[in-house]
């Protein structure tokens, strides 16, 4: 074999580990990423309670420690957490095998509601 010169560039993964990010899952549940956690202190938190735009499409999500009947209890990994959250995402026919994935967030202080994190769903 001849010698040949090769010109190699490093592969660089477009998904940064650790990003701050909100998923739905295939699972219905909605996620929160490590360092989403870490940021907002989602942690401290036993409960959210959803909010929907359908103009908008967009998901709110309102930590807190009051239970009721329209709180969604937080699951707590190590790091992470989950809700499970099937009952709100089919009474707003959120399909989550259409709509799974990981998304950005932003944060908002609602009036009359308080600071949400929301996401914008993929259309």
């Amino acid at each position: 074999m001849g010698s040949m010169s090769y010109n190699f560039t490093k592969f660089e993964k477009d998904f940064t580990p650790g990003a701050a990010e909100i998923s739905i899952t295939q699972h219905y549940a909605i996620a929160f990423s490590a360092k989403f956690c870490k940021i907002t202190d989602i942690l401290k938190y036993d409960y959210v309670i959803l909010f929907f735009d359908k103009a908008k499409r967009a998901i709110g999500i309102l930590p807190t420690n009051n239970k009721d009947k329209a709180t969604f209890k937080i699951t707590k990994e190590k790091f992470n957490a989950t809700v499970s959250a099937t009952s709100f995402l089919k009474a707003h026919d959120i399909d989550p095998k259409k709509h799974n994935g990981r998304y950005e967030w932003t944060q908002e202080n609602v009036p009359g509601v308080g600071r949400l994190y929301i996401i914008e769903l993929k259309i």
